[in-house]
This record gives structure tokens, C-alpha cells and sequence, in this order.
């Protein structure tokens, strides 16, 4: 991890809302503690890497352009 993304990782570790992050394939690339309690799961590397599909939850991803 590069010390930008590490930084970035605490502060998002320290966020009350549940946060997550899904690679272009599906898998789950990150969850803050938040989204872990949220989605009924004991810790974070419990999610690391699995399908988005394989989860107790359904994730709905809508793609909006940004703006020109």
C-alpha cells in the first residue's frame, strides 16, 4: 500500500458510515469497519476479494456520468 492509500484507508476506517469499494469485476476491494458491522459480518477480511454476489446483501450499482 502506498502511504496515500494508507492514509486514506485510516481515514476511512474512522468514518461512521458504511463504506465500501467494488472492482470492475464484482469483488469487494474494501469495507470500512462501518459497512462490516452493517452487513452482519465480523471483519473486514472476511469480505476482502469475495463477490459481491456470494454476500448476505444485494449491492445495486448505478453508473452515472460525470459531468462535461
Amino acid at each position: 500500500m502506498v502511504p496515500g492509500e494508507k492514509m486514506l484507508s485510516r481515514i476511512l476506517d474512522c468514518v461512521p458510515q458504511p463504506i465500501w469499494a467494488v472492482g470492475p469485476d464484482g469483488c469487494i476491494l474494501y469495507t470500512n469497519p462501518s459497512a462490516v458491522a452493517v452487513l452482519g459480518y465480523d471483519e473486514p477480511r472476511t469480505l476482502a476479494g469475495r463477490p459481491t454476489r456470494r454476500c448476505r446483501w444485494r449491492l445495486i450499482v448505478r453508473c452515472v456520468p460525470a459531468p462535461k
